[in-house]
């Protein structure tokens, strides 16, 4: 079974002047993340996907996050099963066209995008390091 767009969208529409763009992006990565999917042969329950402004502010959400954009979804992994299956097999990243925030950060998920950080690493930490100088 797919995941479907109504699990990403979470009942929001897409409206606005960004909404072709958004449209596009979500189509994108519903193609990415269930050719992933497909791999992982398991059903993936979709814990956030697509917010609003309003929604991401609420959830404590970064100011720039991926979720804004249709470009990043959260699979629920309470046995961090899913996270383990990746984490043996890398080169899945690859092949979905996918990115994920390191396991240190997502205890319980995954929080899959469909472009790259700044970084540009498959996997990555979201801003959450500071650097001793």
């Amino acid at each position: 079974m797919s995941i479907t767009r109504e699990e990403i969208l979470k009942g929001n529409a897409l409206t606005g002047p960004s909404a072709p763009q958004l449209e596009n992006n979500l189509i994108d990565l519903l193609r990415r993340i269930n050719g992933l999917r497909q791999l992982w042969g398991k059903p993936m329950i979709v814990t956030s996907g697509y917010r609003n402004a309003e929604q991401n502010k609420k959830v404590g959400g970064a100011p720039a996050s991926k979720h804004l954009t249709c470009q990043a979804l959260d699979i629920a992994d309470p046995q961090g099963e899913l996270m383990q299956f990746i984490l043996n097999n890398t080169d899945i990243l690859r092949l979905s066209g996918l990115w994920i925030e390191s396991p240190f950060d997502t205890v319980g998920w995954v929080h899959f995008q469909s472009v790259a950080p700044a970084s540009g690493f498959r996997i990555f930490r979201a801003g959450r390091l500071k650097l001793l100088s």
